[in-house]
C-alpha cells in the first residue's frame, strides 16, 4: 500500500556501523528511491568531496548541482542543529527537498534516504525529524563497540584527529565510547517506542536478503521487489558526496570480509 506522503528515511547509529552499506542497499531494493549520503555534512569541507557517487562532478550532478537542493538541505541542517528548531520549517524544507528531487528526476520519488546518523552533536536529529515530518522512517544500524573501534582506527576521520581536546589515542577511545553509549541510548529508545527499526551490522552482512526483507516490511514496501541479487550494489540510485568513501568502490557485493 502506498504511503500518504513520500518517506524520508533517516539512517541512524554510530559511525562505522554500516550505514553507508544500508543506504546503498536501499537504493537497490526500494522502488522509486534515491539516496543522498550524510546530508548533515554535504557542505562540510572535511567530509564532502567534489565527485558524486553517480560519477559526476558535484557541480554537474543533476541533484547536488542544483541551487534549490542545496538551499533546502542547508535549511534542514540549520534547523536540526539549532537549539530551538522550527519544526514547521523543518517539515516544509524536507517536503520541499523531496519535491525538488522528484522534479529533477521527472517522476515522483517515494523514498529519500539520509544517512547522517547520530554523529557527535546530533543526538536529537532523529527525534526532531520524527516530530517535524510525519513521513520520517528511522533505521537504527547497530554494530558492537569493539568492531566500531577497529574500523575507526583503520581510518580515523580527519576532524577527530585534529581535535585539540582529543588528540591522544586513549582520549579518543574515551570520547568514542561516550558518544557511542549516548547514540545507543537514543536509538534504543526509538526502537523500544516503535519509532525505529534496528538492523544489526552482522545480520546485514551475513544475511543481507533477510535484513532487506525486514527493511522493506518496515517501510511498507512490497517485499516482492527484492531481486535475487540483493547483495549486489551498483549505486545507480545513489548520489553520495559525503560520508564513507566506500561509495568510491561501486559497484560492489555486500559480503562478510575476514
Amino acid at each position: 500500500m502506498k504511503a500518504d506522503k513520500p518517506s524520508y528515511v533517516y539512517i541512524t547509529g554510530y559511525g562505522r556501523s554500516g550505514s553507508t552499506i544500508a543506504e546503498l542497499l536501499l537504493g537497490e531494493i526500494l522502488p522509486d528511491c534515491l539516496t543522498f549520503g550524510e546530508i548533515r555534512f554535504v557542505h562540510n569541507e572535511f567530509h564532502s568531496r567534489g565527485i558524486c557517487s553517480c560519477g559526476e562532478g558535484r557541480a554537474s550532478c543533476p541533484y547536488w548541482g542544483d541551487d534549490k537542493i542545496n538551499q533546502l538541505v542547508t535549511a534542514i541542517n540549520e534547523q536540526l542543529d539549532s537549539r530551538s528548531p522550527d519544526l514547521e520549517l523543518v517539515s516544509a524544507s524536507v517536503s520541499g527537498f523531496i519535491q525538488r528531487v522528484s522534479e529533477i528526476r521527472g517522476s515522483e520519488v517515494a523514498y529519500v534516504v539520509d544517512s547522517s546518523k547520530n554523529a557527535y552533536g546530533a543526538f536529537l536529529r532523529p527525534l526532531r525529524l520524527l516530530g517535524a515530518y510525519s513521513g520520517t522512517k528511522v533505521l537504527f544500524i547497530h554494530r558492537p563497540f569493539l568492531d566500531v573501534m577497529k574500523s575507526i582506527y583503520r581510518g580515523y576521520n580527519r576532524e577527530k584527529v585534529e581535535s585539540s581536546l582529543f588528540r591522544g589515542r586513549f582520549s579518543r577511545v574515551v570520547r568514542s565510547m561516550a558518544v557511542y553509549i549516548l547514540s545507543f541510548m537514543v536509538n534504543s529508545y526509538l526502537q523500544l517506542t516503535g519509532r525505529a527499526l534496528r538492523i544489526n551490522y552482522r545480520d546485514l552482512i551475513e544475511d543481507c536478503p533477510g535484513s532487506a526483507t525486514r527493511i522493506l516490511d518496515y517501510l511498507g514496501a512490497d517485499a516482492r521487489s527484492l531481486g535475487d541479487n540483493a547483495q549486489v550494489v551498483t549505486g545507480n540510485n545513489s548520489h553520495l558526496i559525503s560520508g564513507n568513501r566506500l561509495a568510491k568502490s561501486l559497484p560492489m557485493t555486500i559480503e562478510k570480509k575476514d
